[in-house]
Formats: C-alpha cells, sequence, structure tokens
C-alpha cells in the first residue's frame, strides 16, 4: 500500500485500491508516465532512457517537485554518520539514526527543494535518501554511459550528506565507508606551526628596532673599519702606505665621533628593545614557492635528503681582516650563488633516480658543492647585512629561511651579547617549528656572540595518513682551543636541548625520518688536547660517520680548517686547485691547519676535522636512516676558511 502511494510500486495496485485521496493523484499522475526529459546547462540534448531499476528513483523526483515541494535543514554529514553508526537520536532530525524519521515536513519553494533535497512520506522509504538535482544517475546497466549532472557549488562544499541505509547490507556498508571517504588528506606544504616573519611580535616595535640600527649604523661602520686597519694583514708597507693609512684613519675617527650623537641615545633604545625579540627571524617562502613532492612510504621505500654544513666566516668586515678575510658582502653574494645552484633537485639528489653507482666510495673530495642539498647550515653569519643578502639570494627560489639567529642585548650573567649566534639555516622542505637556546657561559671574544642551538622540525612526507618529521639542530662551540672543559659542558647543554625539543615537538602517530645535528663543533678527532671532548657521550647518541672511535678516523676523513696564511694563494683561491692539492700529502701539509697549540702531526696527517654533520635515528620507528656518502667541498675556496661537509642520508622504510 505505501509503495502504491508512492507510486513506486513494480506492479501499481488500481485505482480501487488506493483509497485515500494521495494515492489518488499518485496513481492518476503514473498513468499519465513520466514527464519529458529536461536538457541540462551543458549537457547533451537529450537524456539516454533509463532502465528499469532507475526509472522509480526518476518518477520519485518528479513526483517530489511536482507534489511536495519539501526540504530538511542542512545537515554536517561527518555528525550524522557518526550518530547512525552508533544508533543514537538525532536531535537536528528529530529521528532516530538506525529507525525512521519523526519530523514535520517543511514546505518550500521549488528551487530550495531541488538545491537541498528532501525525504518523502512514506513506510518503505523511510531511510532511503531522494536523489537531488545536483546528484548523477547510476549508469544504466545496458552499457550505455549517462551524462553526469553538474555539480553545484553546495555540493562542492561537502553538504550532499550521506547516503542512510535502505534495510540491505550493502547499504549498512556504504553507510560505515561514508565517513573514511570524507576524511581530507593532510595539507602539502603544512602551513608553520608557530613561525612568524618579524621577530617583533607588534610592527611598532619592528619600526622602533630598525630605527634604532639605522641611527647606530654610522658609528657601528666607522668602527668596524678602525678595527680592520688594525688587522694583521692590513698593515701598510712603506712611507705613502703609511701617510694612507693615517689618512684614512683619522677620517674615520671623525666619522665615528659625528656618529655618537645618533647612537648614544638609540643604543639604549635597542638594548630596550631586545626584550621584546624572538632570539631569530624567519623568511617565508614565496608564494610561487614549490616544495619537492612529499616522501609517501612504503610506496615509496626510499627517500635520500642531503645536508650540508659550512662555516663562511661573514663577520663583521674589520672582524673578517683578523681571518685574513675582507669583503663580506661580496663574499655573501658568491656564497648565495654557489648554494643556490646545489640546492636545486640533481640526477642523485632528493627527487633523483638512484643511487651514484656500485664501488662509489663512503667519502668523497670535490671541487664543487653536492648537488640536490635540502638542508644547509651556516655558521658565521654574524654580519646583519651580509645575511639579508644571503636571505636575498636564497628564498625567492628556495623555501623557508632561519636567520638573525641569537639572544642579543643584556642576558643572564650578566652579559652583553652585541653579536648573534652567527647560524643561519635554509631548507627545501617547510619547517614546522623553531627554537634557540644561548649557551649560559662563554669566555673571551665569544663571550660578545650569543652562540647556542638552534633546532627546526621540518616535515618530508605522510605515511598512512601521519606526518614524517625530520629534526635539525645547528651549532657553534665555544672556539678558544684551551677551553676544552667549557666546550664539554656546551655539548651536554647541547644534549639537554636537542632531547627536550624532540619531545615537545613530537606529536603522537608522527614518524621520525632523521635527527641530524650540524655545525662547527671546534675540536678535532686527532689532538690530544681535546681528549675531553673526543670521549664525549654525544657520540653515544649520534653516529659520525668519519670517526672510528677516540683518535681513529676513516680513511677518506679530510681537516676543513684551512691555514689562514695562505688564504690568498693561488691554489687556495680555486677551488679546483685546492682539491687537487689536498689529494696529495704535501699539500694537506702546506695548505691545512696544524693541530691545535703545535703538536705532533700523525701520519698520515689528514688535517683537523672541526666541523660535523651527526646523525642519528629513531628505535622502533617505521624508517631507518644509512649514510651513502660524506662529501668534502673546496667549492668555496677564497671566501672562507673552512672546507663544506655534505652528508647524503638514505632513509628506508623497514616492512
Amino acid at each position: 500500500m505505501a509503495l502504491c502511494l508512492l507510486g513506486m510500486s513494480p506492479n501499481p495496485m488500481p485505482p480501487a485500491a488506493c483509497f485515500t485521496p494521495l494515492g489518488r493523484v499518485a496513481h492518476s499522475w503514473m498513468a499519465r508516465g513520466p514527464p519529458a526529459p529536461r536538457r541540462l546547462p551543458g549537457g547533451p540534448p537529450s537524456t539516454p532512457p533509463l532502465h528499469a531499476e532507475t526509472q522509480a528513483p526518476r518518477q520519485l523526483g518528479h513526483l517530489r517537485r511536482r507534489t511536495w515541494p519539501l526540504t530538511l535543514p542542512p545537515t554536517r554529514p561527518r555528525e550524522g554518520a557518526r550518530r547512525a553508526g552508533r544508533g543514537e537520536e538525532d536531535p537536528r532530525r528529530g529521528r532516530d539514526a538506525r529507525g525512521s524519521f519523526a519530523f514535520p515536513f517543511v514546505p518550500c519553494n521549488d528551487e530550495s527543494a531541488r538545491g537541498r533535497g528532501a525525504r518523502l512520506p512514506g513506510a518503505g522509504f523511510a531511510r532511503a535518501r531522494v536523489p537531488t538535482g545536483r546528484r548523477s544517475f547510476p549508469a544504466p546497466r545496458t552499457g550505455r554511459a549517462t551524462q553526469p549532472r553538474p555539480e553545484t557549488p553546495c555540493g562542492s562544499r561537502g553538504r550532499r550528506g550521506i547516503a542512510s541505509r535502505a534495510g540491505s547490507s550493502g547499504g549498512a556498508a556504504r553507510g560505515q565507508e561514508a565517513p573514511r571517504a570524507m576524511q581530507s588528506a593532510p595539507a602539502w606544504p603544512p602551513p608553520p606551526a608557530s613561525l612568524r616573519p618579524s621577530a617583533f611580535p607588534h610592527p611598532a616595535l619592528h619600526a622602533l628596532h630598525r630605527l634604532a640600527r639605522a641611527l647606530l649604523f654610522p658609528a657601528y661602520w666607522a668602527l668596524d673599519r678602525l678595527l680592520g686597519c688594525c688587522a694583521p694583514g692590513a698593515r701598510p708597507s712603506g712611507l705613502a702606505g703609511l701617510r694612507a693609512a693615517a689618512g684614512a684613519a683619522a677620517a674615520l675617527l671623525l666619522l665615528l665621533l659625528a656618529g655618537l650623537p645618533l647612537a648614544l641615545p638609540a643604543l639604549p633604545l635597542w638594548l630596550l628593545l631586545q626584550a621584546w625579540r624572538r632570539p631569530f627571524c624567519y623568511a617565508p617562502p614565496p608564494p610561487c614557492w614549490a616544495p619537492p613532492a612529499p616522501w609517501r612510504p612504503p610506496a615509496q621505500p626510499v627517500r635520500r635528503f642531503g645536508f650540508l654544513s659550512a662555516n663562511v666566516c661573514l663577520l663583521p668586515d674589520g672582524l673578517a681582516r683578523f681571518s685574513n678575510l675582507s669583503h663580506s658582502q661580496r663574499r655573501a653574494e658568491e656564497v648565495g650563488a654557489l648554494l643556490l645552484a646545489a640546492l636545486r633537485p640533481s640526477r642523485y639528489g632528493t627527487t633523483g633516480c638512484g643511487p651514484p653507482g656500485p664501488g662509489a666510495p663512503a667519502g668523497a673530495l670535490t671541487a664543487a658543492l653536492p648537488a640536490g642539498l635540502d638542508f644547509v647550515c651556516l655558521q658565521e653569519v654574524f654580519d646583519p647585512r651580509a645575511a639579508h643578502r644571503l636571505v636575498s639570494r636564497l628564498a625567492p627560489s628556495l623555501g623557508p629561511v632561519l636567520y638573525d639567529v641569537g639572544s642579543l642585548g643584556l642576558q643572564r650573567g650578566p652579559h652583553l651579547k652585541l653579536l648573534g649566534s652567527g647560524l643561519l639555516l635554509a631548507s627545501r622542505y617547510p619547517l614546522l617549528r623553531a627554537a634557540f637556546r644561548s649557551f649560559p657561559h662563554a669566555r673571551r671574544e665569544d663571550a660578545l656572540a650569543s652562540k647556542g642551538l638552534l633546532s627546526a622540525q621540518a616535515q618530508v612526507g605522510i605515511l598512512d595518513g601521519r606526518r614524517v618529521v625530520g629534526f635539525l639542530h645547528c651549532t657553534h662551540l665555544h672556539a678558544p682551543s684551551e677551553d676544552g672543559p667549557l666546550r664539554c659542558k656546551q655539548l651536554t647543554l647541547l644534549l639537554d636541548w636537542i632531547e627536550r625539543f624532540e619531545a615537545e615537538s613530537r606529536q603522537s602517530g608522527e614518524a621520525v625520518a632523521f635527527s641530524v645535528l650540524l655545525g662547527d663543533l671546534n675540536f678535532d678527532n686527532c689532538s690530544l688536547d681535546h681528549a675531553q671532548e673526543q670521549e664525549h657521550q654525544l657520540f653515544d647518541h649520534f653516529r659520525d660517520p668519519c670517526r672510528l672511535g677516540t683518535r681513529r678516523e676513516q680513511p677518506w676523513a679530510l681537516g676543513t680548517i684551512l691555514n689562514t696564511s695562505t688564504l690568498h694563494h693561488t691554489v687556495v683561491c680555486s677551488p679546483e686547485m685546492l682539491r687537487r692539492a689536498l689529494e696529495q700529502e704535501k699539500g694537506r701539509h702546506r695548505y691545512l691547519a696544524g693541530p691545535a697549540r703545535g703538536g705532533p702531526r700523525p701520519k698520515p696527517w689528514r688535517g683537523r676535522r672541526l666541523d660535523y654533520v651527526l646523525y642519528r635515528g629513531v628505535a622502533g620507528a617505521p624508517l631507518s636512516p644509512d649514510v651513502e656518502q660524506v662529501t668534502f667541498s673546496t667549492a668555496l675556496a677564497g671566501l672562507t676558511d673552512h672546507l663544506a661537509v655534505g652528508l647524503q642520508l638514505r632513509v628506508s622504510a623497514l616492512p
């Protein structure tokens, strides 16, 4: 009887059986047959005939539009599916999620009914969803394809709902799978959780900080140039040179005195603003940035990641002259150009098609930076102008960059920090979180710098709907060679800070691909004076691919600190010539720095390795990192007094 009332019975009852007014109207409408198909906008001229099993829903749709223009309030499909799975009462619909409906119908016009969908009264279809104008009908069994109806903007926002069960097991299965299908995939690239472009919480503070630095700049520039005149390599020879140097020093001194009226009120303002300053600046990627495709294990069982650590000695120009280097701004431009070329994808990089061929050495000395780098950590980027030049070179074509790192001003102790940490971190993958902690103790010239540990979390892929992340830790330890106990204290703090950052950043379900420590640790594995640092517990937590044990190195390991007295030699200024020279024992004796405090040189002499790239995995994690290659690069020859160290990790998904 109910099927007869709705006009859906395969064998309609005679008019005498339809004894209600509603039944008589429905039966008379069915006797006339369905209306002619309408032409939809953008559709075919006519709709193909529907199969017998799909004819009834089509007639029901026209019956709804011509007889009962009814609608329901919009519902949220996720919550409705959850209630349907638990069999709870749905307060928004006034019906039991597993039973029939019991709510008053709300009349509406044809457009609202056509756009939202409706339910029709009848016991047999209490749990069946009425097809609306924006839903496409199933293809007929005759094999003729039907033209799908155009999707409305409302449907694109997910308001079409979830089809409820029609009493069959197939309907129940569809009702259980619908919420899972509506779960959206994680966004790529993900937005940074707590990183902001400005180092200050308010634009007014940022403007005041820029004003204070502008007022300080004339006196700062003159003082920097005066310090450069006192450097050992800047001493003139001959009477004419002495006169020129004296005249330049007098002019710089006058400029310094002229800038003091501006610098004296600006210095207290600058010191005061440091209380609100974050310990680093974040350069977001440009709008056109396209990060590497996310790694999706186990469909992609292997992904390679490239890391680079380099001490670029970008001090203020006057201080850089004490290391026999100068022109920090020009060197920053050249370093940025070299890094930009190496950060592009290559054949064997992150997006590469395969590793180096069989028999390739685990360590290599090259005249170019390793291609396909993903993460770069630079040390001694102390000059703010040089840092901005690097960022302006890297950020437009790369991705997120952390720079101007350090806690400046008056710090606990009390200590006056006039220079930052000199750390800069560039990444081709999106960064999620970052933190910096400053070492509490320092001596001599390092007391003016805010050295510490910069930690960052990057997302590199997606595993079963969970994030695949990697941790990066960049540092630069105390420089004076005789302060070994102080470096040991910094190493202990460093380990504690690494564990805390990773514990605070890691969320449940995340898969960790790697944890890498990069930086200039300022101790080697060959000098007896560094015995305390060589036996530190750091090497129990992280793996050093160049180290075999205490004062035992891999045969291919190489020192990374150059002899400063030979930095302007023709050989040292050419990457290819320096590479060929360091392949020979004689060249290493001449161009690599000797042991600390003039101690005996081991044989064969490989130099002092101060720059490290250490790594580790996570116990019990589904991903395992392994070293594929270590690279010692002379590409920065003539631009710094260090060799760059690269590491290529091969991260595999465990079965």
